[in-house]
């Protein structure tokens, strides 16, 4: 029965006291009593409103907000981002360190169990006897194999308490690595985004210095003509060595955008990757519930709560170091001095031992400890509550955003047709003589920054939403799935 109970660390053969074996059932019986994680019961430090005062629509949010990539309809966008969960090493970074904390959860919970230990000692001894004319000599051999058990009983629950602090750690650790998830997939579709925009910045900068090119001809062949003044032929080759300066500096912004992404995806920055040709366009509406239901899923917040719940198993833990301990420990084998006696039980050997402590003096340490575990609990309800007031904030300040994006960029591209169009309107004029070459050449610089400016702002709106469902705790399934629970 023994062999079973302590299966792979029980030496054949040895048969224990039923006092001894009765020791170690109740040992192995409570300890392998479950631990919960550390529930919280303080009150959220910070009054949470009903609804968002900005004004919203009435879709479900958990439609969209946990797949909150297909609003944006971008197939290779979402290739890129499980290329990067796969290849990013900072990823890989972030999943080690929630494996050592699980390692380090698991140790907090050890001293609940009981240690038990097979050992075997043999010994030879030579003994000379001078006694008498004569001088004789022993040699004894010694073999004794055992089992020994310790632990100390955790009647008051200071180990069940460090056990769920250790638990509040390691869910501490799983929202950090799905933070790093969440955050490294927002930063992979900002990326992206502003990979696109720089592409199209670069390709309506070529454009336009085709198109001044083009009209370059015309200056010239009217100067050449004598129609067109030597002014208006330098204003329009001045005008093209301003916008190549520009086409330049866009390149070299481009090239540095592509290495930055496939290292962010890690890649190689060889600055070869398909872009696509457009920006995504958003095409739902941004679906708001109650603040509660969406802060409460955000990685940050779960992360300033979990380390309350253990700050606060702490404080019941450094509370009972004040109380005694005990302690039980046990042993029982075979002590023969021939080594094929080793299995006879008429060796056996068997003790039973309990020491009980209770603190009197320890220069303050107790206080001390009870002190600190206090104060990084007050500590960490006041990052709680801080934690969640940013939260708001963020959410808050981006719904309002997104409308104030919104009716920019419908202002934004209203003024590039316009540009647009008067661009063309004081070509036509021009190449009739009606108007002169300043007016042509601002007209074209107007079309060129606002068709730039419309870009800009409509990438920002993507990006804008992108930091939305950062803020409400988006991810690709809505669920914690890949994190890997504590075993006990």
């Amino acid at each position: 029965m023994v062999c079973n109970l302590f299966r792979g660390i029980c030496v054949p053969g040895i048969l224990m006291h039923p006092k001894l074996l009765f020791s170690a059932l109740i040992l192995v019986t409570i300890s392998a009593c479950s631990t919960l994680p550390p529930k919280i019961t303080t009150e959220s430090p910070v009054e949470i409103p009903d609804q968002w005062s900005q004004p919203a629509t009435s879709e479900p949010v958990l439609k969209y907000v946990d797949y909150w990539l297909d609003d944006f309809q971008d197939p290779q966008l979402h290739q890129l981002i499980e290329h990067g969960l796969e290849n990013s090493f900072s990823f890989d970074a972030a999943l080690a360190r929630l494996e050592r904390a699980q390692a380090t959860a698991t140790l907090s919970g050890v001293s609940l169990w009981p240690s038990v230990n097979a050992n075997f000692r043999a010994s030879r001894a030579r003994r000379n006897n001078t006694g008498g004319l004569q001088i004789t000599s022993n040699t004894n051999n010694t073999f004794s194999p055992s089992l020994d058990i310790s632990w100390e009983l955790d009647l008051w629950g200071q180990a069940r308490n460090e056990r769920k602090a250790g638990i509040a750690d390691f869910q501490v650790a799983q929202e950090v690595y799905q933070s790093a998830k969440l955050s490294l997939a927002a930063s992979i579709a900002r990326s992206w985004i502003s990979l696109i925009e720089s592409k199209l910045q670069l390709e309506l900068t070529e454009k336009t210095l085709e198109s001044l090119e083009q009209n370059l001809t015309t200056v010239q062949e009217n100067f050449r003509s004598g129609i067109a003044r030597a002014l208006e032929y330098q204003l329009a080759k001045a005008n093209i060595a301003n916008t190549q300066s520009s086409y330049e500096r866009q390149k070299r912004v481009f090239d540095a955008a592509q290495r930055s992404f496939q290292v962010l995806i890690g890649d190689y920055p060889d600055a070869i990757i398909s872009i696509s040709d457009r920006l995504p366009q958003i095409t739902t509406s941004i679906p708001i519930g109650l603040p509660a239901e969406l802060i409460s899923r955000r990685p940050d917040v779960i992360q300033a709560e979990r380390r309350l719940a253990g700050n606060s198993e702490r404080i019941k833990a450094a509370k009972k170091s004040f109380i005694p301990n005990i302690r039980l420990t046990t042993s029982g084998g075979i002590q023969t001095n021939e080594l094929s006696e080793i299995t006879n039980t008429d060796f056996k050997i068997w003790n039973i031992a309990a020491n009980f402590t209770q603190p009197i003096f320890t220069g303050k340490r107790l206080k001390a400890n009870l002190d600190r575990a206090r104060a990084n609990y007050d500590e960490s309800l006041a990052n709680y509550g801080q934690t969640l007031l940013r939260a708001f904030q963020e959410v808050e300040s981006l719904i309002a955003a997104n409308q104030f994006f919104a009716e920019e960029v419908a202002a934004r591209e209203f003024s590039k047709k316009e540009n647009q169009l008067a661009a063309e309107m004081a070509w036509e004029e021009y190449t009739n003589g009606l108007t002169t070459i300043t007016t042509l050449l601002e007209s074209q610089r107007r079309a060129f920054n606002s068709e730039s400016s419309y870009l800009q702002v409509a990438a920002q709106r993507i990006l804008s939403r992108i930091n939305l469902y950062l803020a409400l705790g988006g991810d690709f399934t809505g669920s914690h799935s890949d994190t890997t629970p504590i075993q006990d």
